[in-house]
């Protein structure tokens, strides 16, 4: 069982089911109502309600919980997308009962509400000038510095960073962002699992939880039953982090979650449902009682995405709707109606809604249906304008769904008959779009080609000129890569090809790696094969291609998008030995904290141990001796991650061959300098609370493995002279004693 497991002026406009956030600097929101006092606060019944169960689901210290009690969270009543914070000294807004956008909120709200611990000098207040107080710039200094730290007990959360998309490109707001709002969600509450830097902003709001580690807790996760993992991915965003590498952990036996967490979960879904139906007049006056031609879309694609979260609520619970008073009973009456029409034909769909359209809500409701439903229901001219500003919103977008149907019906016929003028059609079309409609619709249209004939749509859009297949590249890398455009195909069109100059070559792979589509599942057919294209290269001139490497800033070892290294070791060792020098300025121009330089080489070490060596000597010769400390101690936890998952990408015999190849080229005494330094280093970071306290404890633990692994005896008594005086000379005693 695993138990209940803050910020500048900022506002978060979002729905939920999108996990991405929208950042506003200032929305200035009107909420429907003027919070009412209770007990005291100025929270009303509804945001108590909310507060409770947050507290419910998380352990906060009284302090803590007296914050949450006592801070000025509103309910934005008719605004179910809107959930937004304004800091610590104002107020923060939520639309709907969700339990981790509420904590969302109240954490960009936290910061300020309670001095550092350590730190009491550093203030919340924002000097005037600035942005930011110097108190959350420590914060985000403090997030960095744990970004860039090696692999340790907290591993797994960085991984979790490492997977925000943008992160790769080198650009931080999405890590401030995740790291000062969804912090609490990530590691569920537990104060166990928010690494050392990071404890002293949180230790007088969160309690320590029953786990201990993060081990114990992807353990416990994978553990769970499929019902149970649905309820902790409401309370621990575990979910969102990378399973690569975690898969093959022993589950924990008897996992489980706490039986509160699913009475909960369950009772502010229903809730959503009960205000959806009390607000719901509310909810459209507020929402389109604005709307333009410049909003129709949003409008109406906000209307779908709420309306189908609805209807996911209501199908898993089906009794609270008709009870909810407001309009519950005939929501549930529409709902009840568009769930039969699921499984129906999007022809049969229309037939099953047509003699319903004068019934009380079923108009507003069509957003549900199948597009191409909608628009045999609704079809009209594009004067025609409804009083019913939902209405208007469904009938001003089913008319711009009519022209893309009616487009992609064409090219698909055009194109069964003459493949090429189907080309030209559907290049035309897509022409006649501008950029920002090709962002906002370029998935829709595709969808809807794919629709028709996936085989033809395949055959039309990859034939498609490199030009057309860069613009909507550009415009919408997740629908362009999302099965539409083929990997060869993108590839081509790019110059990523094997006949490419290095100037062609370095110039699509920098815009392939930085047109992600934010997924690395869907990213990796493209990156996979832009990988062969560079190891073929390399057989025929690897110092060139390290050019390209350098220049298009290609990620070596950054997780979760798999790196060169890994994914082409035998070629990026090709490349990499061909110059050393070149090899050693391309590792320690690693920047950012996707990856660094000793993480290149930790890496390396697995793959091509000696040339790892190699590489090291050589960053040293030029100077780089903090790289080479770092690269000495960032296997420090490989014994123990391989003890806790023995499918890891790991190698202690690698590891050994690493420093063997250093001590037979540079000289025992220089490894064990070296290692001094990073000993000293870390062990300066443990005894200021920014370091894993058991981080020295695991490297000794993984140094007693390598000496365990040394079979000749000579060999042997090296290893164990260069570690024992490592540890000897900057803790006091030997290695076996640490």
């Amino acid at each position: 069982m695993i138990p209940s497991l803050p910020t500048s002026l900022l506002a978060c406009l979002t729905t939920a089911t999108l996990l991405a956030v929208a950042c506003a600097g200032d929305p200035t929101p009107t909420p429907a109502q003027e919070p009412v006092s209770l007990d005291g606060s100025p929270q009303t019944p509804w945001v108590r309600d909310r507060i409770l169960a947050i507290e419910g689901l998380y352990r906060f210290t009284e302090a803590g919980q007296a914050w949450l009690e006592g801070y000025d969270l509103r309910q934005m009543e008719g605004q179910p997308g809107w959930f937004g914070s304004f800091g610590y000294q104002r107020w923060a807004g939520v639309g709907q009962a969700i339990p981790d956008r509420v904590l969302h909120e109240l954490s960009h709200s936290y910061y300020g509400a309670f001095t550092i611990t350590g730190r009491p000098e550093l203030s919340w207040e924002t000097p005037e000038g600035d942005e930011v107080s110097p108190a959350l710039l420590q914060y985000r200094a403090d997030l960095a510095t744990f970004m860039s730290q090696p692999p340790d007990a907290y591993e797994a959360l960085r991984e979790r960073f490492r997977n925000l998309p943008n992160l790769s490109k080198g650009q931080y707001p999405d890590l401030h962002h995740f790291g000062e709002a969804d912090l609490i969600f990530a590691v569920g509450g537990n104060l166990n699992l928010i690494p050392p830097i990071l404890v002293k902003y949180f230790d007088q709001f969160l309690l320590s939880g029953e786990i201990q580690t993060w081990n114990e807790t992807l353990r416990w996760y994978l553990g769970l039953s499929d019902g149970n993992t649905r309820i902790a991915d409401g309370q621990i965003g575990i979910a969102h982090f990378p399973r690569t590498g975690y898969e093959a952990m022993e589950p924990l036996s008897a996992a489980d979650v706490p039986q509160q967490f699913q009475a909960i979960l369950e009772g502010e879904e229903q809730q959503r449902l009960s205000d959806f139906a009390q607000q719901y007049d509310l909810i459209k006056r507020e929402r389109f009682s604005l709307t333009d031609a410049a909003s129709v879309d949003g409008d109406f694609k906000f209307w779908r995405r709420l309306l189908r979260e609805v209807l996911e609520l209501h199908r898993k619970h089906p009794d609270v709707l008709a009870q909810a008073g407001g309009q519950g009973i005939n929501i549930a009456s529409v709902l009840d109606t568009l769930l039969e029409a699921e499984r129906l034909s999007p022809q049969e769909q229309a037939r099953l809604l047509r003699p319903r359209l004068q019934e009380p809500l079923v108009s507003d409701f069509l957003a549900l249906l199948h597009s191409r439903a909608l628009v045999e229901l609704l079809a009209r001219e594009p004067q025609e304008a409804s009083d019913a500003p939902v209405q208007d919103v469904i009938g001003k977008f089913t008319e711009k769904l009519r022209h893309f149907i009616e487009a992609v019906d064409s090219v698909a016929t055009i194109g069964r008959n003459d493949p090429d003028r189907g080309v030209r059609e559907l290049e035309e079309f897509l022409a006649g779009l501008d950029d920002d409609e090709q962002r906002r619709n370029l998935d829709l249209i595709l969808d809807l080609l794919w629709e028709v004939d996936p085989e033809l749509a395949g055959e039309l859009v990859n034939g498609m000129s490199d030009a057309a297949i860069l613009q909507i590249l550009n415009n919408n890398p997740g629908a362009t890569m999302n099965g539409h455009v083929r990997p060869q195909r993108l590839l081509t069109a790019l110059n990523i090809t094997i006949d490419a100059s290095q100037g062609q070559l370095t110039d699509g792979m920098r815009s392939l790696l930085g047109n992600t589509s934010g997924n690395a599942q869907i990213d990796a057919p493209f990156t996979g094969l832009a990988y062969d294209v560079v190891a073929q290269r390399a057989t025929q001139a690897p110092r060139e291609t390290m050019a390209v490497l350098q220049e298009a800033q290609v990620r070596l070892s950054a997780q979760p998008f798999t790196g060169f290294i890994a994914s082409r070791p035998q070629a990026a060792s090709a490349i990499l030995s061909a110059d050393l020098d070149g090899a050693a300025e391309l590792i320690a121009s690693r920047q950012g904290h996707g990856e660094t330089p000793q993480r290149v080489i930790h890496t390396l070490i697995l793959y091509d141990p000696v040339l790892a060596g190699k590489i090291v000597a050589t960053l040293s010769a030029r100077g780089e001796e903090e790289i080479v400390a770092e690269a000495l101690i960032i296997f420090a936890s490989d014994s123990r991650r391989l003890e806790a998952n023995r499918s890891a990408d790991l190698s202690l015999e690698n590891d050994r061959r690493f420093l063997q190849h250093l001590i037979d080229a540079k000289g025992a005494a220089w490894v064990r300098q070296r290692m001094e330094s990073a000993i000293r280093t870390y062990d300066q970071r443990i005894r200021d609370g920014t370091m894993d306290p058991g981080f020295l404890t695991a490297y000794a633990e993984t140094l007693q493995r390598i000496i365990d692994l040394e079979t000749e005896p000579s060999r042997r008594r090296l290893l164990e002279q260069t570690f024992d005086g490592a540890f000897e000379a900057t803790t006091g005693g030997a290695l076996s004693a640490y």
